[in-house]
């Protein structure tokens, strides 16, 4: 059973030239469908990394945005080591 899937004339211009490259690339004159399960199998081994990007995630993060969440930290006052750390977080002050 095969079932028609709606694509707009940029997508399908997108794959017509992945199609073409494949085709120049390794002298394969893949189907479309044998692209689109070469794509879904792709994702399946990267489906993580898919979710992160639609869900506005980007791991690892760019240079500029570590730049700028280190550029977050602030600087309380006072020196820190392993021993007194507890001590410093826990303590009622």
């Amino acid at each position: 059973m095969t079932t028609t899937i709606k694509i707009d004339d940029d997508t399908k211009s997108r794959f017509d030239k992945l199609q073409a490259r494949i085709f120049v690339e390794t002298g394969k004159k893949l189907t479309k469908q044998e692209i689109l399960e070469l794509l879904l199998e792709h994702a399946e081994k990267d489906e993580e990394e898919i979710v992160l990007k639609l869900s506005g995630i980007n791991f690892p993060p760019s240079t500029e945005e570590r730049e700028r969440i280190l550029s977050l930290q602030a600087d309380f006052g006072f020196d820190t080591s392993k021993v007194n750390e507890d001590k410093i977080i826990y303590e009622d002050s």
